[in-house]
């Protein structure tokens, strides 16, 4: 795997961050402004055949994917432990007038190249980003936290 370094994107305002999937499917990194890179790891996938063809071993990074995000700002973000197939992450974040949010998005189709996206979801009362307090910077997940709408 070749490095994530680059000298065209601006480094990320908050600093490097580092999270750990609790699902184990993948790493992410906070390194630049607006984008998310996730290390993925190699899952077992179950199979009818007793063998299994696939060269990795599993629990190890077989490739770098980076999405650009819908804001900008980036403050902190972390994985959401889950039943879902693909990874949740709740992000704090901060508009152009420095108002700090939080948005919960499913990083949908993960594993398949073409469709890799962001899928922003909605909290409990409907929302999609709610406003919080000015000096906010931490978030912690905790175990059965998750209150929002995993269909919108």
């Amino acid at each position: 795997m070749d490095g994530l370094y680059d000298t065209a994107l601006r480094p990320a305002e908050a600093g490097e961050l580092v999270r750990t999937d609790p699902g184990n499917r993948a790493i992410g990194l906070s390194l630049y402004q607006g984008l998310l890179t996730f290390l993925l790891i190699h899952q077992q996938v179950p199979s009818k055949r007793k063998l299994n063809l696939s060269s990795e071993i599993p629990g190890t990074i077989v490739d770098a994917v980076s999405l650009r995000m819908r804001v900008l700002n980036l403050i902190n973000l972390v994985f959401l432990n889950g039943e879902a197939i693909y990874p949740f992450i709740v992000v704090l974040w901060k508009d152009d007038e420095l108002r700090r949010f939080i948005s919960v998005w499913e990083v949908d189709k993960l594993y398949k190249a073409a469709d890799r996206d962001f899928v922003g979801r909605s909290w409990a009362n409907g929302e999609r980003e709610m406003m919080v307090d000015q000096g906010a910077r931490l978030l912690i997940p905790t175990k059965n936290g998750i209150r929002f709408n995993g269909r919108g």
